[in-house]
């Protein structure tokens, strides 16, 4: 084989990557996916060699390869500018050491630096490189964060790419954000897998900022406040703020805060307090104070906190008032009491008070209600000296219901009356003038405890309802009911509710007997027979019967009788059919004879028998013919 050294016009390779690929996928199983810059020669090159072995180095001499692969630079879908190979059929857990020349009519370059990899048996092992967008920062409208529906959360969660050294890029990328975004930093994890179900991760955050505050502290619960006692000379002044704060104060109205000299001790949280000092007797005292927030809101009106130093001998003491004992009554009914109920009154009149300039003071009030309901009712006793000053106590008066001993009152029970035949079940109701629980039994007199039929529907309300079957034709039955109602009173007396099912006919599957008239022969006039109105034929029709062992005699019998008979022999079917349904038969037969029938039967109701001519009273004894 010829080579080209170096400086031919082939210059050698800057080096091989090789990258282990293994598919295990059907139609695209290489083992090793090789890829190398190509010549910077390259549109000299018609072709690279790649030469490989297994186990150990070919010291840079192809002469030591085990295999030789040609990869024409025309080879179908071979990219020049990119050029790479795949190769298959190596060895699970094998080591093989790599190296690639490129070649052209005027020869061979030298090799390029070996390479060496081991196939794996487990096939790809490898989880695909995920590459997270970059971290967001984003400033809500409001408190509730932002949604993952907001045009720039969107484009960050569209943001992440996977690569896989087998599968390559990765369209399918997961993550695990929530619909809402909340104030704060949210770490986003964004996953995809590989074929070969290798799980790749990489995470960004998304830090989504309060909305701008651009309102001031507000102030509640400013101390001290009143007179004072005579004595004092140092007060703590406080006040609360609904967010961190820090507050100053002063003794001019209407300073901004920047001007305010005085910081209290004790700020930068929510609570807020400072000594004022240097207070003397029968002096009024006003602070008026600011606060700023954490975004440099400042108020911008003086939240005022006044109080007095009572003079001495000044009677700034409020009387001490005493409350009667709580009291616990029951009402005769859900109203409750009203206030001139005796008991309450004279717990509305018990309460005394006593000032320590005063004395006992007689005129004490409360705010007790003109009708006390059921339940608790705190009442509040007032008493004022005559320096305005006021002390209250308290005291409850408990109103309970009156106990209620009364068992549920039941009414419109059912079912009721007779049912049809073949009935058999029915459901069973009963109402209550309270919410109850209802049981029935079948025994009369059986108590409330030990019944052991329960009523399956609407238990604990007014309405009860359960179903009884298993009932007969014929038979009548009476269910007791008793009902209890929270209070566990339990009626002591049943309630009946009766119904009855009325007996059925036994089943009739006979039909009835039908006789038949006698056979019956009459002579026609001639040979067109006789019609069904003939005397004779007509006492023939009317003359079966029919008796059915259920309904008895039936006077509805009908036939197939011709209006018109015919010489000859006609049957004649007579039918009957009972209440039931069931239809019995019988037939006769109508036999028409000739006129010159000598056995025929003499239709104008003569019998013929004497052998005369009704019309000639000829006797014919006898005819013979002489030749």
């Amino acid at each position: 084989m010829k080579r080209c050294s170096r400086n031919y016009l082939i210059p050698s390779f800057i080096g091989l990557v090789i990258i282990l690929a293994w598919w295990p996928m059907t139609g695209f199983a290489a083992d090793f996916l090789l890829k190398w810059n190509p010549n910077s020669a390259s549109d000299q090159v018609t072709g690279y060699y790649i030469y490989y072995r297994e186990g150990s180095s070919m010291a840079g001499d192809p002469v030591n390869a085990d295999q030789k692969v040609d990869v024409p630079v025309d080879t179908q879908g071979f990219d020049p500018g990119h050029p790479s190979y795949a190769l298959t059929g190596l060895k699970d857990d094998t080591l093989y050491y790599f190296a690639v020349s490129a070649y052209n009519a005027a020869g061979e370059s030298d090799l390029s630096e070996e390479v060496s990899l081991s196939k794996p048996s487990g096939g790809d092992q490898e989880a695909p490189t995920v590459t997270a967008p970059d971290n967001i920062v984003l400033k809500a409208p409001d408190d509730a964060g932002l949604p993952a529906t907001d045009a720039a959360i969107a484009g960050f969660l569209n943001g992440a790419t996977a690569l896989d050294d087998v599968d390559g890029q990765i369209t399918d990328i997961t993550n695990d954000a929530p619909t809402q975004f909340p104030i704060g930093v949210t770490t986003v994890t964004f996953s995809a897998t590989d074929q070969a179900g290798n799980t790749g991760t990489a995470q960004a955050t998304v830090t989504i900022s309060a909305p701008q505050d651009n309102t001031a502290p507000v102030l509640n619960n400013g101390r001290p406040s009143g007179t004072l006692p005579a004595g004092t000379t140092q007060v703590d002044l406080q006040v609360t703020t609904n967010e961190p704060a820090t507050c100053r104060w002063s003794d001019t109205a209407s300073t901004a805060y920047a001007d305010m000299a005085a910081t209290f001790d004790t700020t930068g949280g929510t609570s807020h307090s400072t000594t004022i000092d240097g207070l003397a007797n029968g002096q009024s005292y006003t602070r008026y104070v600011r606060c700023m927030d954490a975004e440099n809101n400042a108020n911008s009106d003086d939240y005022t906190i006044s109080w007095d130093v009572a003079v001495e001998d000044q009677d700034i003491q409020a009387p001490v008032v005493t409350a009667p004992a709580d009291l616990t009554l029951t009402a005769p009914d859900s109203n409750g009491l009203p206030a001139t109920d005796a008991a309450i009154a004279a717990f509305l009149s018990g309460a005394t008070a006593v000032d320590d300039v005063d004395g006992e003071i007689k005129a004490i009030t409360n705010d007790a209600p003109a009708q006390l309901p059921i339940g608790v009712t705190t009442v509040t006793f007032s008493a004022t000296d005559q320096a305005g000053n006021t002390g209250t106590a308290h005291a409850t008066v408990t109103i309970n219901a009156q106990q209620d001993a009364t068992a549920p009152v039941l009414s419109d029970g059912s079912p009721s009356g007779t049912f049809d035949a073949g009935t058999t079940q029915v459901t069973m109701r009963v109402s209550t003038d309270e919410p109850a629980t209802c049981r029935w039994s079948d025994a009369a007199g059986t108590a409330y405890a030990d019944m052991a039929g329960a009523f399956t529907t609407d238990a604990g309300g007014t309405g009860h309802s359960t179903v009884i079957d298993g009932l007969a034709d014929g038979q009548s039955y009476t269910r007791y009911v008793r009902c209890a109602d929270a209070n566990a009173n339990a009626n002591t007396d049943d309630f009946a509710i009766s119904w009855d099912v009325a007996a059925g006919n036994p089943r009739d599957d006979q039909a009835p007997v039908v006789t038949a008239p006698a056979d019956l022969e009459v002579t026609a006039a001639d040979d067109t027979g006789l019609p069904a109105t003939n005397a004779a034929i007509v006492t023939f029709l009317s003359s079966a019967t029919a008796m059915d062992d259920v309904d008895g005699s039936i006077g509805v019998i009908s036939n197939d009788a011709p209006s018109h008979f015919p010489m000859g022999a006609t049957t004649v079917t007579f039918s009957a059919t009972d209440s039931a349904g069931n239809t019995g038969s019988a037939q006769a037969t109508v036999t028409v004879l000739s006129p010159n029938d000598p056995a025929g039967t003499d239709t104008t109701g003569n019998d013929g028998g004497s052998g005369s001519d009704s019309s000639s009273g000829c006797f014919i004894g006898s005819m013979a013919m002489q030749p």
